[in-house]
């Protein structure tokens, strides 16, 4: 997961995309919420925080359930993750439209093609899972620079 997305002051930050074992009938529901919740406990167990963001995550849509996890220094506490930062958002959605990707590619490309100097194209432009959009977000992408001479954008 790319540093800029990473919460303030940590340490080292992952995103978990947990998979539940296999519950059939009426206990789905429940038994994935208890999983779910061991998980999180094993974590803060070793020293991590574990988040939630991102619309609501249900079993009966969408079988895994997505964990920010993170480790901050010593006394440092996390920031706040509001209930309803995500509540406008489906975790899966279809776009009409155009994606964040399109809207933010075309500018950049706009940008430099209208610039009355040299500028560089070496740019990118990512798609985000909604975990790890901002809260009260309507649109999120991941930009970049690349650097002349590098291939590789995430480095």
């Amino acid at each position: 997961m790319p540093e800029a997305l990473w919460p303030d002051r940590a340490e080292v930050c992952v995103r978990v995309v947990w998979h539940p074992d296999p519950v059939r009938g009426s206990a789905v529901e429940l038994r994935w919420q208890e999983r779910v919740r061991a998980t999180t406990a094993t974590l803060e167990a070793e020293g991590y925080v574990v988040q939630r963001p991102g619309p609501r995550q249900l079993p009966a849509l969408h079988p895994s359930a997505d964990l920010l996890v993170f480790r901050l220094p010593e006394g440092v506490r996390p920031g706040p993750v509001p209930a309803d930062g995500w509540a406008h958002l489906e975790r899966y959605p279809d776009l009409p439209g155009r994606s964040a990707v399109e809207v933010v590619r075309d500018a950049l490309f706009s940008a430099a093609k209208d610039s009355a100097g040299p500028v560089s194209r070496d740019y990118y432009v990512r798609a985000l899972p909604r975990v790890l959009w901002p809260p009260h977000t309507l649109m999120c992408c991941l930009a970049g620079w690349i650097p002349r001479g590098c291939t590789d954008p995430a480095s």
